[in-house]
């Protein structure tokens, strides 16, 4: 009865390190997750910003505006117009 009782003990001792193991491993991860999480959030905050920017808020040339931009802004002035 004894010896049973051990053998029941040092299996739930294996199946506690196990698990204890695996929670490490998952608390790595989760770091190593939270860290990339804020390396894409700062690039996506990056790139946006970076999205809004023309030749009127940055120290390029007019040229590499895109020209839809310029279309869209043209045709809701004539909109705002009042017609004569």
């Amino acid at each position: 009865m004894i010896r049973g009782l051990r053998e029941i003990i040092e299996a739930k001792d294996a199946e506690s390190a196990a698990r204890d193991i695996w929670i490490a491993s998952l608390r790595a991860t989760n770091q190593i997750q939270a860290e990339q999480l804020v390396t894409l959030a700062a690039r996506v905050e990056e790139l946006e910003r970076q999205q809004g920017r023309d030749s009127g808020n940055s120290g390029k040339p007019p040229s590499p505006d895109p020209i839809y931009t310029k279309k869209t802004k043209a045709r809701a002035q004539d909109r705002s117009l009042p017609e004569r």
